[in-house]
């Protein structure tokens, strides 16, 4: 009489473990559909064929990955003109209506620190900018990138005319995980190193020259990115790009 249930129990488990061993064969080859989904058979101009995926655009090219995971760059030229509609198609998908991101960016110094030096007083701070980057659309774009480059005119001390000193560059990145619809994201530029010079009362400079100078920052240029595309960019001044390169 023991016995009887136990069969019965364990009739109902090998069932059970039956169909979730079948469910889970079920999700399995439903994962290996979608990903085959991914991967288009590609034919050019001499019909031969490639089964690849589109990864980005880089420029008027487009980087490809085979089922090997080896990847190509190539022009979507070289494809039958059904290829090169499905790639339009592609990334007019995933593509960013001009205007759907916005820029902006604001100069911020830190605190200044007085150094002592006899005759010339000196205060060390640093500057850097802080940007905004606005989504003003309905979607959620995401993976992007910022790269920026900004500008510091350090002055000559002692220096009879502005223009005794030196511009120099700076430039970094940072990563965009997300952007939410109508999202904002913010981040800070790295921090050049700055100062400010003043001759102390009752002292002058032999060869001439002003009592004052002061590090300055010059300007920015933030460009935003997804893959090779730029979907966003800002200047400040609007001039910048006419007068530095990228």
């Amino acid at each position: 009489m023991d016995r009887q249930p136990a069969y019965a129990y364990g009739t109902r488990a090998m069932i059970f473990y039956r169909y979730l061993y079948l469910l889970s064969m079920i999700l399995f080859s439903g994962l290996i559909a979608s990903a085959a989904e991914e991967y288009h058979t590609f034919t050019n101009s001499n019909g031969v064929t490639i089964k690849a995926k589109p990864l980005r655009m880089q420029g008027d090219r487009v980087e490809i990955e085979r089922e090997d995971g080896q990847t190509f760059v190539v022009d979507p030229a070289i494809f039958t003109s059904e290829d090169r509609e499905f790639l339009a198609q592609w990334r007019k998908e995933r593509a960013i209506d001009k205007g759907a991101i916005e820029v902006a960016a604001k100069s911020a110094t830190t605190r200044k620190v007085k150094e002592d030096n006899g005759a010339v007083e000196y205060k060390i701070f640093k500057g850097y900018y802080k940007v905004s980057v606005s989504n003003t659309s309905e979607m959620t774009f995401k993976d992007l990138k910022a790269e920026y480059r900004f500008f510091v005119f350090e002055n000559e001390i002692a220096a009879d005319k502005r223009s005794d000193g030196k511009l120099k560059r700076y430039k970094g990145d940072t990563k965009i995980t997300s952007l939410a619809p109508y999202g904002n994201f913010e981040f800070e530029t790295d921090k050049a190193e700055m100062k400010e010079s003043k001759l102390a009362s009752g002292w002058y400079y032999v060869g001439g020259g002003k009592d004052k100078s002061e590090d300055e920052l010059e300007g920015i240029w933030v460009r935003i990115y997804k893959d090779e595309d730029i979907v966003g960019e800002y200047a400040y001044p609007s001039t910048l790009p006419e007068k530095e390169k990228w």
